[in-house]
């Protein structure tokens, strides 16, 4: 059987690239409250959660980051983290 190639879209990629940067486990509405000019440098709005949390929700999907539902205020929030494989993948893409 042949191995599919991973493909992802270039805002897929930078919300990898957020999550890189940032380097823990943390939830949209965090990212957007204390790393505001990194999420709009990346393109997202940063005036809502849906977009930045669409795209990394569609990230774990493909396996490159993990989800765990966490306390953040005193809501219970979808927090992200990167998983080996998109640490590669960001890796892989850096050295092209």
């Amino acid at each position: 059987m042949e191995k599919k190639e991973l493909t992802i879209t270039e805002k897929q990629m930078k919300g990898l690239k957020v999550l890189q940067v940032v380097n823990k486990q943390v939830c949209c509405k965090e990212l957007i409250t204390k790393n505001k000019e990194l999420v709009k440098e990346q393109g997202f709005d940063t005036e809502k959660v849906n977009a930045l949390n669409a795209t990394l929700a569609s990230l774990a999907t493909k396996g490159l980051v993990e989800k765990e539902p966490k306390q953040f205020g005193d809501k219970l929030l979808t927090h992200y983290s990167l998983t080996e494989k998109g640490l590669s993948l960001l890796n892989k893409e850096e050295n092209n």
